[in-house]
């Protein structure tokens, strides 16, 4: 009897300890992808958005080459498939992940350019909010797509559509171009989270990272020979910030991401990973002294309500499910 009770506890605590850790690894990739709003927004002191993007993709390629090499990310077969079987699978899993990969680097090329663009005008605090809106927008667009949507989503939705309102029209009914720009990323990376969800459970999801950002890295190339002069020496300067979005918000955060919710449903996931917009205003404040008003304050309490709302119909069905499970 002593023997049981100390297994189940043992376990118990093993599963809390195990629970931890995949949220602190997401607590980590939420808290990186808020920092590098200023990281994006001070590499431009030296560079133009179109060369800071396109070298932030080629550093995350680069990073993220040798995971390639030792084939991590790898979709995981049954046993009891065939080798033949698992050949066809292989070959079309990697028709998918290039077609997606294509897609998804052109969707990360318009999001990551339009966003860099908007950060010449308007803070890393409310890029962080208003990009966070995709969170809202994912499960809207799911419902035109036929998908039934429970009523927190619309409650979630018109709370956090309050706070855009009120984070980014100015009194005079105005709106800035960067929050405009910003917004516009926000809708791109819907459809980008849309896609990404589709493809991953069956693509090598760190070879489809790479293939996105690779895409990204020479389209945007293109755009930046175009409408601006790189210098060498110019990169150079803005190597720390490079650096940062590159190997950092890219690469490793999108590891965290990846590791994390092997332990974690996707609720809470999402939730945790949503936290990016508060530690954006938070890292605007304590490296740039970006202080918000006291009207955008209460836009992004709202907008980070209605985010953590939108998550809540996901939350109660584990819960449920979870309670179900403890049951004798």
């Amino acid at each position: 009897m002593v023997r049981s009770v100390n297994r189940t506890g043992g376990e118990s605590v093993q599963h809390r300890y195990g629970q931890l850790k995949y949220v602190l690894l997401l607590l980590l990739a939420a808290i990186i992808w808020g920092s590098a709003f200023v990281a994006q927004q001070v590499g431009m002191d030296y560079v133009g958005p179109f060369t800071f993007t396109t070298i932030r993709n080629v550093l995350a390629v680069l990073a993220l080459s040798p995971l390639i090499l030792l084939k991590i990310g790898e979709p995981k077969h049954g046993t009891d498939v065939s080798s033949e079987d698992v050949r066809r699978d292989k070959e079309r899993a990697n028709r998918m992940m290039w077609r997606a990969g294509i897609i998804l680097g052109l969707f990360l090329t318009v999001a990551m350019n339009v966003q860099q663009i908007g950060l010449l005008y308007t803070t890393p605090g409310k890029a962080g909010f208003i990009t966070a809106f995709y969170i809202v927008l994912v499960p809207i667009v799911l419902f035109f797509k036929g998908r039934r949507i429970a009523p927190f989503i619309w409650l979630a939705a018109i709370i956090a559509f309050i706070g855009l309102f009120l984070l980014t029209i100015n009194e005079d009914l105005s709106v800035g171009l960067g929050e405009v720009l910003v917004f516009i990323c926000a809708i791109v990376y819907t459809f980008h989270i849309l896609l990404v969800e589709q493809v991953s459970p069956f693509v090598n999801t760190v070879r489809l990272a790479a293939i996105q950002f690779a895409v990204c890295a020479v389209l945007s190339s293109v755009l930046m020979f175009v409408f601006e002069a790189p210098k060498i020496e110019s990169i150079l300067a803005a190597w720390q910030p490079l650096v940062f979005a590159g190997v950092f918000s890219s690469a490793i955060a999108y590891t965290l991401q990846i590791v994390g919710q092997r332990g974690l449903s996707a609720p809470v996931a999402s939730l945790i990973l949503s936290l990016e917009a508060s530690f954006a205003v938070l890292a605007g404040w304590l490296l740039l002294r970006h202080a918000l008003t006291t009207r955008e304050a209460i836009g992004s309490l709202l907008m980070f309500l209605g985010v953590v709302l939108a998550q809540l119909p996901g939350l109660m069905a584990l819960r449920t499910r979870s309670g179900r499970r403890l049951r004798p």
